[in-house]
């Protein structure tokens, strides 16, 4: 894929919480520290998990070294128009960013711990 735009980019450092291998929240961390807390959950819970949930959810997983970046950014995109378009999509996903929030609240502990590391090692430097 070419050049990613800051979103896409976030995007895809977030995806690797969905994936069924170990978790490496410093290395994400790295990648989405400059986006503001606030609006990386936002980020998390409305935009990627809608997508990349299933691959946990699966008792197999079947992505575990990383999503198609292309595919992540194409589906994100459309699930983006379908959430700005669609009141019963956008009502659904409200919903079920309840059940992510629940779910993913340990990654999520970790990923905002490892982004204040990120933050303080950038103060000292």
């Amino acid at each position: 894929m070419g050049r990613l735009n800051n979103q896409e980019a976030v995007w895809v450092a977030l995806s690797d919480l969905f994936l069924d291998t170990e978790i490496s929240y410093e290395f994400i961390a790295r990648r989405v520290a400059h986006v503001d807390v606030i609006a990386l959950k936002y980020m998390l819970y409305f935009e990627v998990a809608p997508i990349c949930i299933g691959n946990l959810l699966t008792p197999i997983p079947t992505i575990w070294s990383g999503f198609n970046e292309g595919c992540l950014i194409s589906d994100i995109h459309h699930h983006l128009q379908r959430f700005n378009t669609s009141r019963f999509y956008r009502f659904k996903i409200k919903l079920t960013a309840k059940f992510y929030k629940r779910f993913l609240n340990h990654e999520w502990l970790k990923l905002t711990a490892e982004i204040r590391l990120v933050h303080e090692r950038q103060l000292i430097s």
